[in-house]
């Protein structure tokens, strides 16, 4: 019995390090890097065309607006169907040397992209390209629910392509 509580004692303990050594970061909380990543898998969604994924990195509330656009405009289609027509009005759309700068307040976090190259080319073969200087160009704010972040915003700047 005494052994038994001994063991229960330092499993606490070394729970209990583990915890403080972690940090709030482990759980989801204070990684800067966690809300970025879900940025970059949004941009990675975008390029790729991957309707599927790029929703699901969106709040609700995004959802709720697609869905009520759909109604609408008499829209027929499934959502992902909706996103490749809708959303992804082009033939492609890369981002490159994206930087970031994150601040995170509980479980709200803005990611703003500070420098990088976005180009575009159209359905009909023209081609755009800008160089993101301003943080005020791309920004993203983001919510973390049920352990995740997911965007709630998405700024897509008021640039001259």
């Amino acid at each position: 019995m005494i052994i038994a509580l001994g063991i229960a004692a330092l499993a606490g303990i070394a729970l209990i390090t583990i915890l403080i050594v972690a940090g709030p970061g482990w759980f989801g909380g204070g990684d800067e890097s966690a809300p970025q990543k879900t940025v970059e898998k949004l941009l990675e969604a975008m390029e790729e065309k991957r309707a599927d994924v790029y929703l699901s990195l969106w709040t609700m509330g995004y959802k709720d607006m697609l869905q009520q656009m759909m109604e609408g405009m008499d829209y027929a289609g499934s959502m992902e169907e909706f996103v490749d027509e809708m959303i992804f009005p082009y033939e492609s759309i890369r981002f490159e040397g994206m930087e970031y700068r994150t601040s995170i307040e509980g479980s709200r976090a803005t990611v703003e992209a500070v420098a990088g190259k976005l180009s575009i080319t159209g359905y009909e073969g023209e081609e755009y390209e800008a160089e993101i200087t301003d943080p005020g160009d791309i920004y993203f704010e983001l919510v973390e629910y049920e352990g995740a972040w997911h965007v709630s915003k998405f700024w897509f700047f008021d640039m001259t392509l």
